[in-house]
């Protein structure tokens, strides 16, 4: 029995702990009923040919009631002999069932330094939609914890005894696919072990903490990687094998690259390294476009992984640091949580490095550096989102990009390990196509030659080339 006429619960309650006899009529529209206290305790309760604690129930549950207060008559028949306090509270609105607490993420960490697998355990443990379920010193330890149990994001130090990261991240995705975050040292001497991860199918990497540093950060970033690595479906782990270094071939100074007005900006986050490593690597080295490339990353990762790439692509690559004239066939790359700026200077785009201080708000920057870009290049701009990049973080400057003529295409979303923010973006109808990473190879030469703007020249059986026209 549920009560909804809160006040003729406290009406009961009133006369009954005040120890008087007394008769109570309830109407409730053309409905009417009459409740009976004798000395204190309620006794009977009618209302139309109910009685007892069903007419009570009928009366309990009219959303509004009115009330006057009769004699006791001298006789009545009781038909209720529960205490009244105890029928209230059976007649007490039953509480609402609480939602369930979501299963926290299950987190196996894999670190060979007892101090680290400490540090990143506590950071885990104090999250309140994680927990620890296992700790492991190397990886052949943690393979024999993933034989036992299941987890949901595996951390995985790189350098470790008796069996290293690179050995068990491939035993990881043959035998039992899970998402894993690489946390490691992000020098320049880390970046090839990095990189190697990433195209085994690591989902995402992380600097370790690291004394005297901003633990409070650090743990926010590895807290974060964690939540976002566990969206990743097993079934869309990719593993890719990277090129080999490219012979030495002397790179063209900035001096004798053409400035274009045709820029592809690729815009990346986890999940995506791989994607854009393979993207930038297919493009030819006479390519009429420059790419800029923003991807979710430490800003001094920049350095290293810029060299790391060019040394197998054959566009050049570089850091975008300081400024940077728009030139064909070269290739900049730099971190989403410090979006750079556009300048003109006599009539040419020039890009500025992106200050992470100054961007406080990430996303209003990004989208604010889109909006400029679409504003200021003279050719429409050509956007590409891949795994986990964009989103609800980069949807105002899309939509400045189209507005100016621009497109936009999203990796497809079946292939792609964190597919959350290229759904937020076709879900707002932001997407002029979906495609693999392939044919944004070949749209991007296509839209360097010029050739986009002929739809004839563009191969209508081939979908991926959509957001070219």
């Amino acid at each position: 029995m549920n009560v909804t006429n809160s006040l003729l619960a406290e009406l009961i309650q009133t006369c009954c702990a005040s120890g008087i006899s007394t008769a109570i009529a309830v109407s409730h529209g053309r409905e009417e009923g009459r409740l009976f206290i004798r000395d204190g305790e309620l006794v009977h309760a009618e209302t139309g040919e109910l009685t007892g604690v069903d007419a009570l129930s009928l009366m309990a549950s009219w959303d509004y009631s009115q009330f006057e207060t009769l004699g006791f008559p001298a006789a009545v028949k009781a038909t209720i002999t529960t205490p009244w306090r105890e029928l209230l509270e059976s007649l007490a609105p039953e509480p609402a069932d609480a939602a369930p607490e979501p299963a926290r993420l299950k987190v196996l960490v894999v670190d060979d330094s007892a101090m680290m697998r400490r540090a990143i355990s506590d950071i885990v443990a104090a999250q309140p939609d994680m927990e620890v379920a296992a700790t492991a010193a190397n990886g052949e330890d943690a393979l024999a914890k993933m034989a036992e149990s299941r987890f949901d994001v595996i951390t995985l130090d790189v350098n470790m005894p008796v069996m290293d990261g690179s050995t068990a991240i491939k035993h990881i995705m043959i035998k039992k696919p899970c998402p894993v975050v690489i946390i490691s040292n992000t020098d320049r001497a880390a970046v090839g072990n990095i990189m190697d991860f990433l195209m085994l199918g690591a989902v995402d990497f992380v600097a370790k903490p690291v004394r005297g540093g901003n633990l409070a950060l650090a743990a926010d970033r590895i807290a974060g990687r964690i939540r976002t690595a566990a969206t990743a479906g097993a079934s869309s782990i990719t593993r890719f094998k990277p090129p080999a270094p490219r012979p030495e071939r002397e790179l063209e100074t900035a001096e004798g690259k053409r400035p274009t007005d045709r820029l592809v900006v690729v815009i990346a986050g986890a999940g995506g390294h791989a994607e854009w490593f393979k993207l930038v690597c297919g493009l030819p080295e006479n390519l009429d476009a420059c790419v800029l490339v923003i991807q979710n990353m430490p800003p001094d990762f920049m350095a290293p992984l810029a060299e790391y790439t060019a040394a197998r692509s054959m566009v050049d690559v570089a850091p975008l640091s300081g400024e940077a004239a728009v030139l064909s066939g070269t290739c900049y790359i730099t971190a989403v949580d410090a979006p750079p700026a556009i300048m003109m200077r006599r009539s040419l785009p020039i890009l500025v490095e992106g200050d992470p201080v100054a961007a406080r708000n990430p996303a209003e920057a990004l989208s604010g550096f889109l909006a400029s870009l679409a504003e200021s290049m003279a050719e429409p701009l050509k956007v590409l989102v891949l795994s986990g990049g964009g989103g609800s973080q980069a949807a105002e400057g899309l939509k400045s990009v189209i507005e100016k003529g621009g497109s936009v295409a999203i990796q497809n979303r079946e292939t792609a390990m964190v597919r959350a923010p290229l759904d937020e973006i076709a879900g707002q109808g932001l997407a002029a196509g979906e495609t693999r990473v392939e044919a944004m190879i070949e749209g991007i030469v296509t839209y360097a030659s010029g050739r986009e703007k002929n739809p004839s020249s563009v191969d209508d059986d081939d979908p991926g080339l959509d957001w070219l026209i």
